[in-house]
């Protein structure tokens, strides 16, 4: 399978995909990195922002805690379960959280996600958040398995393509890799996967 990827095309790839499927916003990345700033006017603001965006997402946790416990009903307590998954999981994609409180904050957006999977089992966004936790805990297998199954339900599934051929690539099947490309034509409209389409297939 290495045969279809030479050694510069593979790094150009990890670039691409790990801005594509990067976690960390680009802001909350800017915002996180001028909290070391040497300058005290820049570093007091950037963590001005960051404290409010802190607060702002344990406010809303705390408001989805109090739905939960308080719903009568078990679709109820799902909605507001999935709420509290993705929550917990900006927690971490947005990097807020410290190495250890990120654990934390991943295993309560997956324990809320998979709560709410039992009573939306089709729900694409579900599926897609338990890929990313998957993923970010290098459980691949089953990262690739709610990928797929969200792909299968999503109106928009070429948004899920970058995190299949990542785990791909992780793997070092380049052979899928270059498949997941050519396979699925909506890559090549979107300006941001282009570039990966035409390192993969030629095109």
């Amino acid at each position: 399978s290495g045969s279809f990827a030479s050694q510069e095309a593979r790094m150009r790839t990890v670039m691409m995909l790990n801005e594509i499927t990067a976690e960390m916003p680009k802001h909350v990345r800017l915002l996180k990195e001028s909290v070391r700033s040497p300058d005290d006017s820049v570093r007091m603001f950037s963590f001005g922002m960051v404290d409010a965006m802190e607060k702002r997402i344990n406010d809303q946790i705390h408001s989805r805690l109090v739905q939960f416990r308080a719903a009568a009903t078990e679709d109820g307590k799902a909605a507001a379960a999935r709420e509290l998954a993705a929550l917990y999981w900006e927690y971490v994609y947005t990097g807020l959280a410290d190495k250890e409180y990120r654990v934390i904050m991943m295993r309560e957006a997956g324990n809320y996600a998979e709560l709410a999977l039992r009573r939306m089992k089709d729900d694409p966004v579900l599926l897609s958040l338990l890929g990313r936790i998957a993923l970010s805990g290098r459980r691949y297998d089953d990262a690739l398995r709610y990928f797929q199954d969200a792909m299968a339900r999503s109106p928009n599934p070429d948004k899920l393509l970058p995190y299949i051929a990542e785990i791909y690539y992780i793997r070092r099947d380049y052979a899928s890799v270059r498949k997941v490309f050519a396979e699925h034509s909506g890559f090549t409209h979107d300006p941001t996967l282009a570039p990966l389409v035409s390192l993969w297939t030629g095109a």
